[in-house]
């Protein structure tokens, strides 16, 4: 059971977005499951390495995770962002960014997944922090901020994917 710890964490995280899709945003109970949703992402990773369980299926099930959760929370909070159209664009392109070489590396049989970067991390824990400092911080400035980080985040993920796929030849 103990070399499961860390996949049932992560699990708890897929129902804990579940869960997400049918609350009302800025609610307590929205912002228990949301934390719920953060503290998990930040511990699982950490278990497994420190029950040495780490595994192919852990990873999948992280990434599959943070989807799910990042694709509810747009669900639930996009409707409540009042952006500029230039920041609009910004991130879409770098939505666009991110997923190119991820679809780039499906389309030639070899499937990956989001490096694990410390840029993809600031990152996740700069959008993690939006919904929760958008009432007290123009969300303007906020998803400024975490489209700057986005921005290179992307660029070393393309960088990396560029690389990989160089060496596989």
């Amino acid at each position: 059971m103990i070399r499961q710890t860390a996949n049932i964490i992560t699990l708890s995280r897929l129902a804990a977005a579940g869960v997400l899709l049918f609350l009302t945003p800025f609610t307590p109970e929205f912002y228990a499951a949301y934390l719920w949703c953060g503290v998990s992402d930040m511990i699982d990773g950490t278990i497994a390495r420190k029950t040495h369980s780490e595994s192919r299926l852990g990873e999948k099930l992280d990434s599959a995770a943070d989807v799910v959760f990042l694709i509810v929370c747009a669900v639930k909070l996009i409707p409540f962002l009042r952006l500029p159209v230039w920041l609009w664009i910004w991130i879409a392109l770098i939505a666009a960014g991110k997923t190119a070489p991820l679809l780039l590396c499906a389309a030639h049989g070899s499937p990956q997944m989001v490096p694990h970067t410390i840029a993809n991390k600031l990152t996740g824990f700069l959008l993690f922090l939006l919904p929760l400092l958008m009432r007290t911080v123009p969300v303007t400035v906020l998803a400024s901020i975490a489209a700057a980080s986005a921005t290179m985040a992307a660029v070393q993920d393309a960088i990396l994917f560029w690389r990989g796929s160089r060496e596989g030849r």
